[in-house]
């Protein structure tokens, strides 16, 4: 009776654990070519983030795949690569620590001398973006680092289309000791264009609008 007892405790916290949304190891994948992907973000070599492209090979190589990764028990973190061996692209990838376009350069895979790399490192508890684009599509937070290197920065377009292979990415992330929940598909996250002057002008004056009609009915 005893022991039955006791495998049921057991059971039950396997349960409670499988039910936080927590990970050991998830893969995340998807094509670069896909319109409908919601990670997919893209750079012209500018010092921003744009709308995916799929007007021919060399827009596809500019897109970037962007999750946000929440660790929630610090450990040491694996990336792996899979995309490449199943025939797709030769990735290009990027690790931020922070959240969102002000995330800082952490790591890539540029010194990885394998086309599906891996990559290990030791991540305290908090937020992270992962970036994979197509080689060499880096970002110009590590290509040419300013005061405050970060994912806003954008990525230097120069993503290779002879490497696009099948246009498909795969990439697991694992650990045996630090705890994480599945990666979030971020690719709406891109730099929303500030108005032009003229804009301004034009909010400005409509704006004057709406108080002067409200000061009438006031009256």
């Amino acid at each position: 009776m005893r022991r039955v007892f006791i495998a049921a405790v057991v059971g039950m916290v396997l349960v409670v654990g499988a039910g936080t949304g927590r990970a050991a190891s998830v893969t995340v994948s998807g094509y670069f070519n896909d319109a409908a992907n919601p990670a997919l973000a893209a750079s012209d070599g500018y010092l921003d983030l744009r709308a995916a492209r799929f007007g021919d090979d060399d827009e596809i190589a500019r897109n970037v795949a962007l999750y946000e990764l929440t660790v929630t028990t610090a450990g040491l973190l694996s990336f792996d690569s899979a995309g490449w061996a199943a025939g797709g692209a030769e990735p290009y990838f990027t690790l931020f620590e922070g959240s969102g376009v002000m995330a800082t350069f952490l790591d890539s895979n540029y010194f990885d001398p394998n086309i599906d790399f891996s990559l290990t490192r030791a991540l305290p508890a908090g937020t992270y973006m992962l970036a994979l684009g197509v080689w060499m599509n880096m970002s110009f937070a590590e290509n040419n680092p300013d005061a405050v290197p970060s994912l806003g920065d954008g990525f230097t377009a120069l993503g290779d289309p002879t490497r696009l292979g099948t246009y498909y990415y795969e990439l697991a992330v694992s650990s045996d000791d630090g705890i994480f929940e599945d990666p979030v598909p971020s690719g709406d996250l891109r730099n929303t264009p500030a108005p032009e002057p003229s804009g301004l002008l034009l909010m400005a004056i409509g704006a004057l609008g709406v108080l002067a009609r409200r000061s009438q009915r006031a009256r």
